[in-house]
């Protein structure tokens, strides 16, 4: 998975990201959007940003692998707000046939995955 934001912030994860170091959570705000983070294998999971400061968030823009596992993000849920606790705030809609763009509008200073 990746998404894209400008530098800065940081990310936590309930159970860490992948392996040796090749795909760290920190991934997701490096501001490169061709890098990726990517969760530890046994599921669920959740990822949530700490952006800087709090912002609109029009668009999100997610990228799931596309040599196999596109099911895993299947009932995927974003949110956008300004609580630690991610499943309190807004939710995003959701997104249509797995598009990796797509819209949000709401205004946080974090990001939920889960």
């Amino acid at each position: 998975m990746r998404a894209y934001l400008t530098q800065g912030g940081t990310v936590t994860a309930d159970k860490g990201c992948h392996g040796s170091g090749d795909f760290p959570c920190s991934n997701l705000i490096d501001g490169n959007y061709m890098s990726m983070a990517h969760s530890d294998l046994w599921g669920p999971h959740w990822m949530r940003i700490q952006m800087l400061h709090e912002a609109q968030v029009e668009t999100l823009y997610v990228q799931n692998r596309e040599d196999c596992c596109a099911e895993r993000m299947k009932g995927t849920i974003f949110s956008v707000g300004n609580s630690e606790n991610i499943e309190e705030n807004p939710t995003c809609p959701q997104p249509v046939n797995g598009s990796a763009i797509f819209p949000c509008g709401l205004k946080g200073k974090y990001i939920g995955i889960y």
